[in-house]
């Protein structure tokens, strides 16, 4: 495969951070339906969405040359719906506005499609 042939190019987007969030918020929208958010999927899948977040806005903040503690990433990880859109903001400046719409957005994609998904099931 060249750099720039097309499945390259598709399994780079299908295996990024941005992907990996949009397949894991369908996940646990799936595994919060079908086992009533108690059951060990739907934590695992919870936990798993939380670690890739915090490890994206740590690579994130690496990449922008920020000094991180020595345990920033646990606290990433327990705190990112409110420490990961103020990095973002710190890193990216306005421009963080959009990595956080583009977050919601897929987020809101992957509980549309589940809910499609588990409608079509016949999980209402």
């Amino acid at each position: 495969m060249s750099a720039d042939s097309p499945i390259k190019r598709v399994l780079k987007i299908a295996f990024s951070y941005p992907a990996a969030v949009c397949y894991l918020a369908f996940g646990t929208m799936l595994a919060t339906t079908l086992d009533n958010g108690r059951g060990i999927f739907s934590t695992l899948v919870s936990w798993t969405l939380q670690s890739v977040i915090a490890s994206w806005l740590i690579t994130e903040a690496r990449r922008a040359g920020r000094k991180l503690c020595y345990d920033y990433d646990t606290f990433l990880m327990l705190m990112w719906p409110i420490a990961g859109p103020v990095l973002l903001l710190r890193t990216r400046g306005w421009r963080g506005l959009l990595v956080i719409a583009g977050f919601v957005a897929l987020c809101a994609l992957a509980t549309a499609a589940s809910w499609a998904l588990l409608s079509v099931a016949g999980y209402d």
